[in-house]
């Protein structure tokens, strides 16, 4: 946690005086903090937060998101008043762009999932013979013709198929 309040110290460009003094305390506390010797006070974070110019989050350690979103305050925190208002446009803009492109992708995948599901839903239904394989009895010599010398045993079951 020290080195983060440290590191967020350094990009907004203040002193270990200019922030003990922000929140009132002694230089040498606000150092053990940064140096990790002491553990900031909770009912603090947020007024340190505010001061760095980050979350609460980001200062207890969230990944690197929470970095990401600093970056972008420290940004912010350095345009003017006239750039602001433009500013502001373009990030609704771009925020606007995204969550359309998100949704579309999360369309695409769901219809495709859809499209999955029903491809192996509907099986296509095998026709089953009522017989065993090479035991149907449809499945017979009728297209050869009787062969001389055949015994009648066989003839007769012939008639009857």
């Amino acid at each position: 946690m020290g080195r983060r309040i440290a590191e967020r110290r350094k990009i907004v460009g203040l002193t270990q005086e200019e922030i003990s003094g922000k929140l009132n305390m002694e230089r040498a506390a606000y150092s053990m903090y940064e140096i990790g010797k002491s553990l900031f006070p909770s009912t603090e974070l947020n007024n340190l937060a505010e001061i760095l110019r980050c979350s609460v989050m980001y200062i207890l350690g969230s990944p690197d998101r929470a970095s990401e979103e600093t970056e972008v305050l420290t940004y912010w925190h350095g345009l003017t008043p006239e750039i602001k208002p433009a500013a502001k446009a373009i990030l609704k803009s771009m925020s606007e762009q995204a969550r359309s492109q998100s949704q579309s992708q999360e369309f695409t995948d769901h219809s495709q999932h859809a499209s999955e599901t029903q491809r192996t839903a509907v099986r296509p239904i095998r026709k089953m013979s009522l017989y065993e394989e090479g035991n149907d009895p449809r499945e017979d010599d009728r297209s050869t013709p009787d062969k001389p010398g055949q015994d009648t045993e066989n003839k007769e079951i012939d008639t009857l198929r």
